[in-house]
C-alpha cells in the first residue's frame, strides 16, 4: 500500500496512491510538499483529509500495458496476454510487490491499494476540477497538476474488442461495482 503524508500551502492530507490513475502527477508536484511514504498502522493521521484518485478499469488496464510494453519495457506480450499474465494469474506475493507489474495490474479494490483510507475520490477523468474542488475545500491555493508519465498519443493503444472488454469487465468486477455505487 503506497501512503503519501503530503503538505499543500503547509496544510496535511495523505494521499493513497493507487498505481496508474494520475498519482504521480501529485506526488511529483513541486509545489506540494513532504511527500513521505509511510506505514499506516500506527502513524495514520486520522485528523487530515485522506483522498484517492480512481480511474476508469479499461483505461487504467491500458495505462499498465502501455507503461510496461512500452515506456519500461518489462514485457512485450499483447493487451489481452498482459491481462491475462499479469491480472488473471497474478500470485499475492506478486501484487504484494510495489514494484511488480502485478501490482499495477491489480483491482484498485485490491486490499494492496488501501482504497478504504480514502475518503475524498477524486477522478483521473476529471481530475483537474477534483483536483481545484479538493485545494478549495482544505482552503488552500489551487496548485496546477502537471501530467508526469503521460504515454505519447501517438503509442499504440490496446484494441477494443469483445474479447479484451470481457477479459477487463471479468478482471475489474470489483472496480465497476465500486464506482457504480459511488457515482
Amino acid at each position: 500500500m503506497s501512503l503519501f503524508h503530503i503538505q499543500i500551502d503547509g496544510l496535511d492530507a495523505i494521499f493513497v496512491h493507487i498505481p496508474k490513475t494520475g498519482g504521480t502527477s501529485i506526488r511529483k508536484n513541486r509545489q506540494i510538499s513532504n511527500v513521505r511514504l509511510f506505514d499506516p498502522d500506527p502513524q495514520w493521521p486520522k485528523d487530515v483529509p485522506h483522498f484517492t484518485v480512481l480511474r476508469n478499469p479499461f483505461d487504467r488496464a491500458e495505462s499498465a500495458w502501455r507503461d510496461f510494453r512500452f515506456l519500461r519495457p518489462m514485457t512485450d506480450l499483447d493487451f489481452i496476454s498482459f491481462l491475462t499474465r499479469f491480472g488473471m494469474n497474478a500470485a499475492e506475493d506478486q501484487i504484494i510487490n510495489p514494484r511488480s507489474i502485478e501490482h499495477h495490474v491489480a483491482p484498485f479494490t485490491h486490499s494492496v491499494h488501501g482504497l478504504s483510507y480514502a475518503a475524498t475520490l477524486l477522478r483521473t477523468e476529471t481530475l483537474d476540477s477534483d483536483w481545484d474542488d479538493m485545494c478549495s475545500g482544505m482552503h488552500c491555493r489551487t496548485i496546477k497538476l502537471r501530467r508526469e508519465r503521460k504515454c505519447p498519443d501517438n503509442m499504440e493503444r490496446a484494441p477494443v474488442t469483445l474479447e479484451s472488454i470481457e477479459l477487463v469487465k471479468e478482471l475489474y468486477k470489483d472496480d465497476y461495482d465500486f464506482l457504480e455505487h459511488v457515482s
